[in-house]
């Protein structure tokens, strides 16, 4: 895989932004307890239950025009008005957060928002002279909430990583205002739901991490036309066919382990020249590898074990001249005419 640049790169135009709506929650929600949400790295059913219901309240309206109830302090003053918006958007933010057991947002408290942890700002991409909100990383922070519409105020943002938390419910459909985003990590939670396919409408997205969530249904096709370098979505719970389109990813490494892929290998594999690591290990493929994979000749890990793949490898698997014999995943039984044969014969 190429070496992620983790530099903050921005191009946005100037965008005058219209202020959410601010309503308050309804009676219903705010008479509801949240139950004891615990320090721990998992969540009970009943707090996850808690999350996704309070969240569906929270959007339960179709036009998506709800919000936290947040207000601005008469007192506060901020350097402009981007910066403005990222207090509303970080604000609601927290209010949608239950559990902080390591009080990460403790200081997310006044109109400097760029102080406040976890949160990176940075000149803003088409005016230097003033700062924006540029990254967002809580990784490994543990807290338990959810995502609400007002982090779309945040349009200035490169990257978003939430990784290893105890997040709940959907992704928020104002995502779609990241036009700038390069990386987005949302590993290691409890999303739910169809594939989010507001990622789809990121057009400077390169890295996009979903592994290990609750993610289900269909992966959407046009998810391979994209210009990615890198594609997690493995640890979850899609089931679909791999679409003739997949070889058009220009990817480096994609994983789709441990989902249910079923179907056949498309032949368009051959095609993803750009192709480093592919892990596509316990899913529910019943074909023969087609013979175009021997085009991979970069690849370094090659991934299929612990399907049902009939039939011998293709010859042509001599062509993948960096496939070490380590990273060839080749575990547990591979189906032949004539019967199984373990891996180690093969």
């Amino acid at each position: 895989m190429k070496k992620r640049n983790t530099t903050f790169f921005f191009l946005l135009l100037l965008i005058t932004l219209s202020l959410l709506p601010s309503l308050s929650l309804s009676d219903e929600v705010a008479a509801e307890l949240p139950p004891a949400i615990s320090s721990r790295e998992t969540l009970t059913q009943a707090e996850v239950s808690y999350l996704r219901r309070r969240q569906l309240l929270y959007y339960k309206d179709e036009a998506g025009d709800r919000g936290e109830n947040v207000t601005i302090p008469p007192g506060f003053v901020f350097e402009n008005s981007r910066l403005r918006d990222a207090y509303i958007a970080l604000q609601a933010w927290k209010q949608a957060i239950i559990s902080d057991p390591f009080n990460v947002t403790g200081n997310w408290t006044g109109p400097d928002v760029c102080t406040y942890e976890g949160v990176f700002c940075a000149p803003a991409p088409d005016n230097k002279t003033i700062r924006t909100v540029a990254g967002i990383d809580l990784n490994h922070a543990d807290i338990a909430g959810y995502l609400p519409e007002e982090l779309g105020l945040l349009r200035d943002l490169a990257i978003f990583h939430i990784n290893s938390n105890r997040f709940c419910g959907m992704v928020p459909r104002t995502f779609k205002n990241w036009k700038r985003l390069y990386e987005l990590d949302l590993s290691n939670n409890r999303f739910a739901g169809p594939f989010p396919n507001v990622t789809l409408l990121m057009p400077k997205l390169k890295f996009l991490d979903l592994r290990f969530n609750e993610f289900e249904g269909t992966v959407p096709k046009d998810l391979f036309d994209k210009d990615l370098d890198a594609i997690f979505i493995n640890h979850n719970r899609f089931r679909f066919e791999l679409p003739d389109n997949f070889g058009n990813s220009p990817v480096s490494v994609i994983v789709l382990a441990n989902n249910n892929f079923h179907g056949c290998v498309p032949a368009s594999l051959g095609n993803m020249t750009n192709l480093e690591e592919i892990i596509m290990m316990n899913n529910g493929f019943r074909s023969c590898l087609p013979p175009e994979i021997g085009r991979l000749r970069n690849a370094t890990v090659f991934d299929v074990s612990f399907n049902r793949l009939m039939g011998p490898l293709p010859d042509t698997i001599g062509g993948m001249e960096e496939l070490s014999a380590e990273s060839a995943g080749a575990e547990g039984a591979w189906a032949m005419p004539g019967g199984f044969v373990e891996a180690g014969e093969v």
